[in-house]
């Protein structure tokens, strides 16, 4: 599952910041949970354990402005780039309970529900803004985390990875579905991609 953290894995992987890609189990999660910042992963361990920082998006902001993803002196981009992430943020907050429902017939009706009401809800305005801006990227010319956090969470719903939510459900959103697509094709996204694959 790409979940959270991939769009931060994608920043580091495309700036060449070398990083160590720890992968856990829920077992293992549920263990240490106590011992993470707000009980969550991803988060990114800077300096051996000196710094931890969480929060996906804000880890995602970090990286960005150290790899030219996100700016550090353009407020106007910057809130661009945060209005994006707004609303992907609070679908991925929204799953949480889905994840947790232990009766399957029970997740696979919240599921169902997602698929109907809160993902084109959460999606379609998105969809609307970005159509709007007639750019080849999210929030203009060029490649920015926006577009990674996209990639993110449209792969995450293209590739099942929610079950009882059809891939399809993707398709109403050409733009994001765009997005998706163009990261896709960068030359080092399909070089992480392989790499992945073959772990």
């Amino acid at each position: 599952m790409r979940g959270r953290g991939e769009p931060s894995r994608l920043a580091m992987y495309l700036g060449d910041i070398p990083f160590e890609d720890e992968r856990i189990t829920y077992d293992e999660f549920l263990k240490r949970r106590e011992q993470l910042p707000y009980g969550q992963l991803p988060v990114l361990d800077i300096d051996d354990g000196r710094l931890v920082v969480a929060q996906s998006m804000s880890i995602l902001r970090y990286l960005g402005s150290l790899t030219g993803l996100y700016p550090t002196n353009d407020a106007l981009l910057a809130f661009k780039i945060d209005e994006i992430f707004g609303p992907i943020d609070d679908f991925l907050g929204s799953i949480g309970p889905s994840f947790h429902e232990q009766d399957p017939e029970k997740q696979r009706a919240m599921r169902q529900e997602m698929e109907r009401e809160a993902i084109p809800g959460f999606f379609s305005k998105l969809d609307q803004r970005i159509a709007a801006r007639g750019a080849p990227f999210a929030t203009g010319a060029s490649l920015t985390v926006a577009d990674l956090a996209i990639y993110g969470v449209i792969g995450f719903l293209r590739h099942g990875e929610l079950p009882h939510v059809s891939p399809k459900v993707v398709d109403q959103f050409p733009h994001l579905v765009a997005i998706y697509d163009k990261v896709a094709m960068l030359p080092k996204v399909q070089e992480w991609n392989a790499t992945r694959q073959s772990k």
